[in-house]
């Protein structure tokens, strides 16, 4: 069974990259470029991981995050990543599966998602 991953990046070049990268590795990949279009269909989520960058033009990752736990008893990993905070800035209420500074690796962010799914 494929793995599904959903990813909240606003920057259009990241996303890319990580649709990309996590395309070729087989895994199904779902983009959203905001936190409102991740709001919309939260009591839908089917994913394995879910990857949200912190910092999105209309709100942030850990907010995303809090809601699906508290909202949508969302209980699989969640992936944080951040070129502003660090892992020391989230909340302790939102229980992240791990976090990953920017700029990253693109091995480095394969191994990390293959080790959450």
């Amino acid at each position: 069974m494929v793995k599904k991953i959903w990813v909240v990046e606003d920057d259009k070049d990241i996303a890319d990259i990580i649709k990309i990268i996590l395309s070729d590795e087989g895994l199904e990949i779902r983009m959203f470029n905001d936190a409102r279009s991740i709001k919309d269909v939260m009591k839908i989520i089917d994913a394995d991981l879910l990857i949200t960058d912190v910092m999105l033009p209309d709100g942030n990752g850990f907010d995303i995050c809090l809601e699906l736990q508290r909202n949508y008893s969302f209980k699989k990993p969640i992936l944080v990543m951040s070129a502003n905070k660090s892992i020391s800035d989230i909340p302790v209420e939102c229980q992240i599966a791990d976090f990953i500074a920017k700029p990253f690796g693109l091995d480095d962010f394969v191994l990390k998602v293959k080790s959450l799914i």
